[in-house]
């Protein structure tokens, strides 16, 4: 058998020096291996024995006593020891048994021998002698989880799972919301008996309000190392998730539900059981998906009741859950299943008017309305006379949007639709007049055609004609003297203009109802007589 002596730190091997060693305890054979340094401590490590000295397998191991000093005369048996039990009574062949000698003194080297001792007390001779340098003690190293490693949580109240090891012993751990590590003799430190291996669960609560939740966790041993930071995250919800719609169709013996709308902003929807079904007899639905009978609960947005009583009213109720486990308060329907329906529903259209005719200049326009039917209305959809069709959005109140209009009268249908097939219709005509672009066109036709007149009258009469695509609704004219209104429209006239010496530059002008307007000009030269002004 032979001892090992390597220098480590941290536990990494990194060269060897072999030495002759024997040890036993009747036949029991132990190696010894003692690495130079771990921090704070004095790392061992031997071999266990498997047999006792007569070659018989060893099954009533107990456990080894460390012996350790200053100087190579260590009192080796003693009354002076640590003691390390053995993991197991009949050690497997080739198993390695650590320990770690905590307390020591930095920089200062150590003598160990190590005997094992059976469960009657029998304590084997002292192994040969090891040493090893004693270094600073590193920091304890550890973890944090929250909830178990859940992602989400619905109450502030969760359980933190603090785990950590140290070569000597962690003896104090500190949780917080802030990062800032804290120092050792930092005031809210939770003390614990000291421990190579520590594991606990602790309450704590996370600060209020919606949102992602970190928590960060230290750790220290009894020489006042801090760890590293140990950091979880949680996404703390406490909102339940937004209602939907519930749609409840009644038929014969049986109602057809389905529900949409259901939105989380939080953790989001639940990935199983999202939707809660609910229901009691009568017109009142459930308070909450708590009361009432459970019809069904899953991903889905469907489902038919059936085997129920015509003539019988069912009301329903219809709840999402979220991740972090909260509930909505629901979204309900009520329905009366019927026997065979024979009765059409009613439809009537209320917006942009519920004449029956109506006109607009604008090349699109909305619908809406309303339909009730005596079981259930289950569509509401559209048609045009001129081209184009759809489905509303909504029954018993619905809405067409941007229902595209052609030139002229457009002949809007609406029709709604029940379980049974019965529909029933509403018409709207719509005219549709395209905005007027197209300017009046006008002509002088007296006392010319032509662009100039010359005159030696002192006031003149004009006649003319306009025209427009859509309809010419004055003619007005104009020169630098003054102006006013024809008489006339398409075929107009002016009386009596007055004229001063010289040119006058007469404007006509033909004006529509969207305002467009198209001119004409004559310049008239007015040369008075001989001894006129």
């Amino acid at each position: 058998m032979c001892l090992r002596i390597y220098s480590a730190v941290r536990r990494t091997f990194s060269r060897w020096w072999l030495l002759g060693f024997a040890v036993a305890l009747g036949g029991l054979l132990l190696l010894l291996v003692v690495p130079a340094v771990h921090a704070g401590t004095l790392g061992l490590a031997w071999n266990a024995p498997t047999t006792n000295a007569n070659g018989s397998a060893l099954t009533d191991l107990s456990g080894y006593r460390v012996y350790t000093g200053t100087s190579s005369s260590v009192a080796c048996p003693g009354s002076s020891y640590q003691p390390v039990p053995s993991p197991t009574s009949d050690p497997a062949t080739g198993a390695i048994i650590s320990y770690s000698v905590p307390g020591l003194t930095t920089g200062t080297t150590y003598f160990v021998q190590v005997t094992a001792v059976d469960t009657s007390g029998n304590e084997s001779a002292c192994s040969n002698q090891a040493t090893g340098v004693a270094k600073a003690d590193g920091p304890p190293t550890g973890s944090l989880t929250i909830n178990g490693g859940a992602a989400y949580s619905a109450w502030t109240a969760v359980t933190l799972t603090l785990t950590a090891t140290d070569t000597v012993g962690v003896t104090g751990y500190y949780v917080s919301s802030s990062a800032t590590p804290p120092a050792a003799t930092a005031t809210g430190w939770v003390a614990v008996t000291s421990t190579t291996s520590f594991t606990s669960n602790v309450a704590y609560s996370l600060p209020s309000g919606d949102g992602t939740k970190p928590v960060y966790a230290w750790y220290k041993d009894a020489a006042g190392n801090v760890s590293a930071t140990a950091s979880a995250s949680i996404l703390l919800d406490q909102t339940p998730p937004s209602n939907g719609t519930l749609t409840a169709t009644a038929g014969n013996g049986q109602v057809a539900l389905s529900w949409s709308g259901f939105t989380d902003g939080g953790s989001g929807l639940a990935t199983t059981n999202t939707y809660k079904l609910m229901f009691t007899p009568g017109t009142t639905p459930p308070a909450a998906c708590t009361t009432g009978t459970q019809i069904y609960q899953g991903t889905g947005t469907t489902y038919t009741h059936t085997g129920l009583t015509n003539g019988t009213s069912y009301a329903y109720l219809v709840c999402a859950t979220d991740k972090a486990g909260n509930i909505s308060t629901g979204a309900s329907a009520m329905a009366t299943p019927q026997g065979t329906d024979t009765i059409p529903p009613t439809v009537s259209i209320t917006a942009p008017t519920s004449a029956a005719t109506y006109s607009t200049s604008s090349s699109s326009m909305n619908l809406g309305g309303t339909a009730a039917d005596n079981v259930g209305v289950t569509s509401v959809t559209w048609t045009n006379s001129q081209g184009g069709s759809g489905t509303a959005s909504g029954t018993t109140s619905w809405t067409v949007s941007g229902l595209a209009l052609q030139s002229g009268a457009n002949v809007l249908t609406v029709t709604a639709k029940d379980a049974a097939g019965n529909t029933g219709i509403a018409t709207l005509t719509v005219t549709y007049i395209p905005p007027d672009t197209t300017p009046p066109t006008i002509r002088i036709a007296l006392p010319t055609t032509s662009a100039t007149y010359t005159t030696r009258s002192s006031s003149l009469r004009l006649a003319g004609t306009a025209s427009d695509n859509v309809g010419v609704t004055q003619v007005t004219w104009s020169n630098g003297i003054g102006g006013g209104t024809a008489n006339g429209t398409t075929s107009w006239t002016v009386n009596g203009i007055a004229l001063k010496k010289g040119s006058n530059v007469l404007t006509v002008t033909a004006w529509d109802a969207a305002g467009n307007t198209g001119t004409a000009t004559l310049t008239v030269n007015y040369k008075p007589l001989s001894g006129h002004k």
